[in-house]
């Protein structure tokens, strides 16, 4: 009982559409390793397994910039004393990537929104103003939290298997290298692909909304700069004067200009 009162927490926050989907998978395959000694044939409920086993108690969260719940861009939460106990791993992405992915998930997937992606970048409820209000909120509150990890889509990218050792180190799991090896082949985009095209995530989240639409699945694309494929000169154009304005870089967010 008292080992299970003074777990460490460790709270995930991201904006939606940055890869955080990802993460979980990486993490949930290499937890499944090392503690069931086995890989997992779905989506690993992170939560419960990591309740199971005793490790840090994990939370997912947008922190109130979830598409469903719809607040606008000037109501989201400002300063993080809730996480003054926890420690944060924040998952970041390209801002204009972000913004295509959100617009996608927003129109194929969860119907929140109807209209072309222009109108959506100007969106109060979703376009890039509530993006970088996010990332304003968080750079100056940071570190109100326990210990505080930055990662993102990018990092990920780059070398997957650093990042997740990375966040493993952060939770004070041990790290097995053949094990986070494994971890990150399972979840290679092509086998997430798979997975979820033949419905072996845990929930209706992870799951396309329409297995013929490529555009209408969680993992969409798994690409970095995907977003000239779908923004106007015009678009890319609005989103870069708003991110002047913020003081934010567009390619790493958690970078202020």
């Amino acid at each position: 009982m008292l080992q299970s009162l003074f777990r460490d927490r460790v709270v995930f926050v991201s904006y939606p559409k940055s890869g955080r989907t990802w993460l979980r998978a990486m993490l949930g395959n290499y937890l499944c390793l090392k503690y069931e000694g086995e890989a997992p044939t779905s989506f690993v409920d992170v939560k419960a397994l990591s309740d199971k086993h005793k490790l840090p108690k994990v939370k997912f969260t947008h922190d109130g910039a979830s598409m469903k719940s719809g607040l606008k861009y000037d109501r989201l939460m400002y300063g993080h004393r809730n996480y003054k106990n926890s420690k944060v791993v924040f998952v970041g992405r390209d801002v204009r990537d972000t913004l295509v992915s959100a617009y996608f998930q927003a129109t194929k997937r969860i119907n929140v929104y109807d209209g072309d992606i222009g109108e959506f970048a100007k969106s109060e409820l979703y376009g890039v103003d509530k993006i970088l209000s996010f990332y304003k909120l968080w750079h100056e509150a940071y570190q109100e939290s326990r210990s505080f990890m930055y990662t993102s889509y990018e990092l990920m990218h780059e070398n997957a298997h650093r990042e997740l050792k990375r966040v493993l180190n952060f939770m004070n799991i041990g790290v097995d290298e053949e094990l986070v090896d494994k971890a990150v082949a399972s979840c290679s985009f092509s086998n997430m692909k798979t997975m979820e095209k033949e419905g072996e995530g845990t929930s209706s989240a992870f799951q396309p909304a329409d297995k013929s639409d490529s555009e209408s699945y969680k993992t969409r694309k798994g690409k970095v700069g995907g977003y000239v494929d779908h923004l106007s000169e015009e678009d890319v154009g609005y989103i870069q004067k708003r991110a002047q304005a913020y003081g934010i870089d567009l390619g790493n967010p958690w970078m202020t200009k």
